[in-house]
């Protein structure tokens, strides 16, 4: 009885956890997404990519992945993610959930609604990381729409992770979301906007895993209609990674311990680099030691570059 316990627990855990795809090799070229279809199967996603689902409808800035996906591509009604061919794939909440049994039962006690794309990459071997994408309006409201003042925003936000357990931050830098409002009027359905190259924090470069995802918020909370927005042309183009000169085998760096708790880090010689945030922000310095103090820096994932070039993930727990 307790194994059979075990094993149903297990297989539920698998069901409506959020899970990790496949990263997409960028040694071998760049990476594109330009169509889903409508009558993909359930549960099967893009190569490369998989799609997050959350709990809560009004989700906004604070989004936690909490399941995956696992229904239909072609919805016509309730909360749903739609392929859309040539358009690629769109997100589109509502007031009645789709369910972890993607029917309209409503005995349910599983709800689910859209929340992310989340690609898989390895830049191992590779930096400056570029990504470009396409944001789409499928369906959007006015302001007065049935007599009802529409102030409810939503809106689709570039992030990026180097580790699977941490949690996803924003790209640096402006024009990183498309929402189908200015806060002044609404944008028509039909809309579409290729947004600007950015170029990830170099710390993403020569990472064996980096996650993008595009998350679909809710942006201002409010009464009305929510809109149905998409992602579609996505490109990640790289280089050949080229910042870290050769090192003599015996002296390639480590830290130690790591992750650390203690917040002081040992390495395994003498260096002289920047220590960065996930976020690109420089938090420390450090001068031909081998002793690095970061008593005062919150607790989270950092990056030591050197001055030879060399990169290395530190933890702070």
């Amino acid at each position: 009885m307790k194994l059979l316990f075990l094993i149903m627990f297990v297989v539920s855990v698998n069901i409506f956890a959020q899970t990790n795809p496949q990263p997409f090799d960028l040694s071998t070229g760049n990476y594109s997404f330009t169509q889903w279809g409508a009558a993909s199967a359930a549960a099967t996603y893009p190569s490369n990519m998989v799609f997050h689902t959350t709990s809560n409808v009004n989700d906004s800035l604070g989004f936690l992945a909490t399941s995956d996906w696992k229904c239909a591509y072609n919805f016509t009604s309730s909360s749903r993610i739609l392929g859309k061919d040539a358009d690629g794939v769109s997100f589109r909440r509502a007031s009645n959930s789709a369910n972890d049994t993607c029917s309209s039962d409503t005995s349910s006690s599983t709800v689910i609604h859209p929340g992310a794309a989340v690609l898989s990459l390895s830049s191992i071997g590779r930096e400056n990381i570029q990504v470009s994408w396409t944001g789409k309006i499928f369906t959007s409201f006015t302001y007065a729409t049935s007599g009802t003042v529409q102030t409810r925003f939503y809106a689709i936000k570039l992030q990026y992770r180097t580790d699977t357990l941490a949690a996803f931050a924003d790209v640096p830098g402006a024009n990183i979301f498309y929402s189908n409002s200015d806060s002044v009027t609404y944008k028509p359905s039909g809309t579409s906007e290729v947004m600007p190259t950015v170029t990830l924090p170099y710390f993403c470069g020569n990472q064996p895993i980096l996650q993008l995802r595009w998350m679909y918020y809710q942006s201002k909370i409010g009464g009305g209609q929510r809109a149905e927005l998409g992602v579609d042309e996505i490109n990640v183009a790289s280089d050949i990674f080229t910042s870290v000169k050769s090192v003599n085998t015996n002296s390639v760096l480590k830290a130690f311990p790591n992750p650390n708790a203690e917040h002081f880090f040992n390495f395994s010689r003498n260096i002289s680099g920047e220590v960065y945030s996930a976020i690109g922000a420089n938090v420390a310095s450090i001068s031909n030691s081998n002793k690095l103090n970061l008593v005062n820096v919150p607790s989270g994932v950092y990056f030591l570059r050197t001055t030879k070039g060399e990169i290395l993930k530190l933890i702070l727990q």
